[in-house]
């Protein structure tokens, strides 16, 4: 009979020797009390003692008990029901000073006797503490790197903004609104930028610019590349002198290289419009019946020694000019031609009033209806900006009363008083950054996030 079983399971001491070698941690626990009755050399370290045969289960591990770990392998034998475990955390040590924390894997099923009856369990344990430990650290870098990520972007976004205007001047003649969006693709600050800049000779200039590449250095190219325009349309006016200017510091700033620029000058008093556009998309004039796009009229980006030249044309009454980057027009899935005819279209309902809320002015509707219903079907890979301005019938003077007129009152300027004035060869008067009649609050806000 023993040699049968020695050719099917092997010999004895070979089996003892195997089962002792195995580096999974093994057990078999007898009776009621569960009692071992055999464990190997895995098990043994596991514990901490050399001799464990003959010791119950609550002998060995008393800690156990309130860990419910006690009470699942009692359930064990009592229903003769099998139970794995997966990372499951146990302390074993009855001090603070010994005890030992482990992660396992287990498998916990019972054996029957002859009779069919539960006559015990068998216990079955991987030790994966190293492994849950290396993949927690690596999770708490991952943690700490997200986290300084997000301290940094913070710092590129807070940068981009105090690039960008805080506001859009409110004109007595024109109204100015324009949209800003960070590219979808990419979550570092893009170097899309947007300006307004009364002119010293009445007119507004209106700029919209694209510096190549994310991050901080297409942040700040596009920080100087704003102050050199702005200052420049400050001070004179001149679209070539501030494009000329632009493209002079392109050359010597290799961030600012390649960038693109659309410039043009507005003057209310009778729709003439000067612009030039530095490889950058023309303007669109849109009514709410029809659009057209002006011609280009430089033949590359700044600092890569194109020509510039200025154009021409005028607004009717009704019209408004649309500025505008390329991200409008390279959106995925659209090609270039498709998407330059789809904006013109969705500009015209926006202007129209056929999109959403139609009590907001024409300019706000351009600048953030078109951009929504571009942007929601197709999505976009780069920033995108939106200039819109549009000539209106000036606000009357407000004034208010006084003390010291015929009757007691004298009339003087009331909002008027509130805000920087400069005389123009028009007789207008400019304000900046305070909303005059019932442009007050309404063009002001000058980024749709």
């Amino acid at each position: 009979m023993s040699d049968d079983i020695d050719r099917r399971i092997g010999e004895a001491s070979t089996i003892r020797d195997r089962f002792d070698a195995i580096s999974l941690l093994l057990a078999s626990y007898d009776g009621p009390d569960l009692r071992v009755t055999a464990a190997n050399a895995a098990f043994r370290s596991f514990v901490g003692r050399d001799h464990v045969v003959g010791l119950t289960y609550h002998e060995l591990f008393p800690e156990f008990a309130g860990q419910q770990v006690s009470a699942m392998v009692e359930k064990i034998y009592a229903s003769g029901e099998a139970q794995t475990g997966r990372e499951w955390r146990f302390q074993v040590g009855d001090s603070d000073d010994t005890r030992r924390e482990y992660f396992m894997d287990f498998v916990i099923e019972p054996y029957l006797d002859e009779a069919g009856a539960v006559a015990g369990i068998t216990a079955i344990g991987i030790d994966v503490t190293d492994e849950v430990r290396r993949r927690r650290a690596e999770q708490d870098r991952a943690v700490v790197a997200e986290q300084r990520y997000a301290r940094a972007l913070d710092v590129i976004r807070t940068l981009q903004q105090q690039l960008l205007p805080a506001g859009l001047p409110v004109l007595p003649a024109v109204q100015i609104a324009a949209s800003y969006l960070l590219a979808d693709a990419d979550t570092a600050a893009g170097g899309d930028w947007f300006d307004a800049i009364p002119t010293p000779d009445g007119r507004v200039a209106l700029v919209v610019g694209d510096v190549v590449g994310h991050g901080v250095a297409a942040s700040a190219a596009m920080g100087q590349l704003r102050t050199v325009l702005q200052d420049r349309l400050d001070e004179t006016g001149d679209v070539l002198g501030a494009i000329r200017a632009a493209d002079r510091m392109a050359r010597r700033v290799p961030a600012a290289h390649a960038a693109t620029v659309c410039v043009a000058v507005l003057d209310p008093a009778d729709g003439a419009l000067a612009w030039c556009s530095a490889g950058h998309p023309p303007p669109l004039v849109v009514n709410a019946q029809a659009a057209r796009y002006l011609p280009l009229s430089g033949a590359g980006p700044l600092g890569t020694g194109a020509a510039y030249r200025l154009q021409t044309e005028r607004l009717e009454d009704g019209e408004m000019v649309l500025l505008y980057s390329d991200g409008i027009i390279e959106r995925p899935g659209r090609e270039p031609a498709a998407a330059t005819v789809e904006l013109s279209q969705v500009a015209i309902d926006s202007v129209a009033g056929r999109g959403f809320d139609p009590s907001l002015h024409a300019v706000e509707r351009a600048s953030t209806q078109t951009l929504e219903l571009l942007v929601r079907q197709s999505g976009h890979t780069d920033d995108i900006t939106l200039l819109a301005a549009q000539r209106r019938v000036p606000t009357p003077p407000l004034y208010v009363s006084g003390g010291d007129g015929q009757d007691g009152s004298r009339r003087s300027p009331g909002l008027a008083g509130l805000v920087r004035h400069r005389r123009t060869r028009h007789g207008r008067a400019h304000a900046r950054g305070l909303g005059v009649g019932d442009q007050c609050g309404r063009a002001c806000p000058a980024r749709h996030r």
